[in-house]
């Protein structure tokens, strides 16, 4: 018999579903493209990049691993949901690096400005959805456990 919290939140979930798709194939599709295609797009932006290309390869590698992640949340958001929470940490890092940047004057572009205001809205709504499921995720826990939910 399952626990009539899991059900509600099996219900209640499905409003944050689409926003875990649209986080998987931003992460994925931004992480590969600055992943095999980081040294066009510096160019675009006028960005002159000295660094070794493998710091960018690595942290676009490790974007689009991110988003692989956010695939597995929208499949199961409720089995997942640490999934999320790690998202959230992930999003508050990028934001406050960027405005760290910013503040330094060590921004190369403002499209990163923009990317950090995307994730201040995926971080919003990745809270809300903890905020939302953190019961049916503990009493999941206490099943999964072997113990009888509240």
């Amino acid at each position: 018999m399952q626990s009539p919290a899991i059900e509600a939140a099996r219900i209640a979930v499905n409003r944050y579903r689409f926003v875990l798709l649209l986080a998987a194939l931003y992460e994925g599709l931004l992480g590969l493209a600055f992943l095999f295609f980081s040294g066009p797009i510096f160019r675009v932006l006028g960005v002159e990049f000295a660094a070794n290309p493998v710091y960018v390869q690595l942290a676009a590698g490790l974007i689009a691993i991110m988003g692989l992640g956010f695939y597995f949340a929208w499949r199961d958001p409720l089995i997942n949901g640490d999934i999320v929470r790690l998202g959230a940490v992930f999003k508050a890092f990028y934001v406050l690096l960027a405005m760290y940047a910013q503040i330094r004057g060590e921004l190369p572009h403002g499209l990163f400005l923009l990317f950090a205001g995307i994730d201040v809205a995926f971080f919003l709504v990745f809270l809300l959805f903890l905020r939302d499921t953190s019961a049916s995720r503990a009493a999941l826990a206490e099943l999964a456990a072997g113990r009888t939910a509240p």
